[in-house]
């Protein structure tokens, strides 16, 4: 009876160790969590962004070919709340975050070409003791020719791997947008879905037709001379 009991208390311990051990459940970055940026960007292979290849984002407000562009932050929600953009330089003084340079694609279509996907690290963000990335699985570009009273336009969005202290990585969705002629201003998002990550190529299918989500949102923007 007593080795009875014994094995008992010994099959309960064990167990109670084993439960201890299980994997904690993943915390992802809550849905709708989201930050907007902005910052000045510049055509490649094109006068203007609406009708380029490639995308030079600039550096403190000037033209930076393959060096990462620097961005403002407009507005921090849900779990990114822990940023302050109020405390957050302009992109032309420093910003408080990075975008990378896309130096070709094709308009209209999900091909980027230099660099290619998955792209690490496209956009990160930096303040104090927090950080964020953005890691771009798949790409989307729309081109809309100027239309007036509505300038040229290009959008670019996709879906990516996000990542934040604290949080396991997350499926999230950038979309960018910028208008006009010559070197202009572009506006940005990401925005968590509050789930994990699918395979790339899931994501892939899930970006076609994301961009035209956000068509319908164009809005005159200044350029820049």
């Amino acid at each position: 009876m007593r080795l009875a009991a014994l094995a008992t208390i010994a099959a309960a311990f064990i167990g109670s160790i084993a439960l201890g051990a299980s994997p904690a459940a993943a915390a992802f970055i809550p849905l709708g969590s989201n930050i907007d940026f902005q910052g000045t960007v510049g055509g490649i292979g094109g006068p203007n962004i609406w009708n380029s290849t490639g995308a030079d984002f600039h550096t403190n407000g000037a033209a930076s070919l393959g060096v990462a562009g620097t961005i403002g932050m407009n507005t921090a929600g849900g779990a990114f709340s822990v940023f302050l953009p109020g405390s957050c330089p302009s992109s032309s003084s420093g910003g408080c975050g990075t975008i990378k340079d896309l130096m070709s694609y094709v308009q209209n279509s999900t091909t980027l070409t230099n660099p290619t996907l998955p792209l690490t690290n496209f956009i990160t963000f930096s303040q104090g003791a927090n950080n964020a990335t953005f890691t771009t699985t798949s790409f989307q570009q729309t081109t809309l020719p100027p239309s007036p009273p509505q300038l040229g336009t290009v959008v670019l969005s996709g879906f990516g791997v996000m990542t934040l202290n604290g949080f396991d990585p997350t499926l999230g969705v950038y979309t960018i947008t910028a208008q006009g002629d010559g070197f202009t201003t572009f506006s940005g998002t990401i925005v968590a879905q509050g789930t994990a990550a699918p395979e790339p190529a899931s994501m892939l299918l899930m970006g076609v037709g994301l961009a035209g989500l956000v068509v319908a949102r164009r809005r005159p923007a200044r350029a820049i001379a």
